[in-house]
């Protein structure tokens, strides 16, 4: 990615804040823009993404994909919103289920790490905020968001 692809992230981030100033930007948002940006883009630029040299793109197409990486992001915040929100109590519910989730499937780990003191929130809320974008290799998490929105529009 070059200065300019970092400029629309910028843009689109900032639009986003002023738009919705209850959640304005949280650390992390920056980070569900990416995807967007890569699918976006890959209409426009035919090699590997890791060969793309975003110089060569118009600026209308930048723009282009940069108005459709708002629209996106949009929608997924829109249904995550209280994930953003002042205590992020989107974040706390998703870790208290995941704990109990885990507590379900391996007591025993649940049990070991509640006895080192590790609070599932400590690891959770990074995973959770991220949409686990750091923690998956790019490549896999246009696959993990499909099964993702699949799992719940069922």
């Amino acid at each position: 990615m070059n200065f300019d692809d970092f400029r629309s992230i910028e843009r689109i981030l900032y639009v986003r804040s002023i738009r919705n100033p209850g959640t304005s930007y949280v650390q992390g948002m920056n980070d569900l823009v990416i995807p967007f940006m890569s699918v976006f883009l890959s209409d426009v630029c035919s090699e590997d993404m890791n060969q793309w040299d975003n110089t060569t793109l118009t600026s209308q197409e930048l723009y282009d994909a940069e108005a459709d990486c708002y629209w996106c992001l949009c929608k997924v915040l829109d249904c995550i919103q209280e994930n953003y929100t002042f205590a992020q109590p989107g974040v706390q519910k998703i870790c208290f289920h995941f704990s109990e989730l885990v507590k379900l499937l391996d007591e025993d780990l649940h049990e070991h790490l509640k006895q080192e003191g590790i609070d599932f929130l400590q690891f959770g809320f990074r995973w959770i905020n991220c949409l686990m974008l750091r923690e998956i290799p790019f490549h896999l998490f246009p696959r993990l968001w499909v099964r993702i929105a699949f799992i719940s529009s069922v």
